[in-house]
């Protein structure tokens, strides 16, 4: 049976797929991520239900691999930016 343990990967431009980062070295990929979260509600109640019903869904996807993993933090920040705008579309019509 495969292991159902969650595993954290951080991507910088300078680390390898496969290959270990230090937190560290995620660190501005991380903060750009969460800048763009934040900017993206209105209030505490708004980024609840954001991460409830989008961004919760998106990293149970990446674990349970129905989502491929991006290889770039590039592309990290793109899949995140697409599923906040899939959720913006059909929340604030």
């Amino acid at each position: 049976m495969p292991s159902l343990t969650p595993t954290v990967t951080v991507w910088t431009s300078s680390t390898t797929v496969g290959q270990p980062a230090t937190p560290a070295a995620g660190a501005p990929t991380l903060a750009q991520l969460a800048s763009m979260i934040l900017d993206s509600v209105g209030d505490d109640a708004q980024l609840a239900r954001l991460q409830r019903q989008a961004l919760i869904p998106l990293e149970l996807g990446l674990l349970d691999r129905s989502v491929p993993a991006p290889r770039t933090p590039s592309r990290l920040a793109k899949l995140v930016s697409d599923t906040i705008d899939d959720y913006r579309i059909h929340h604030d019509a």
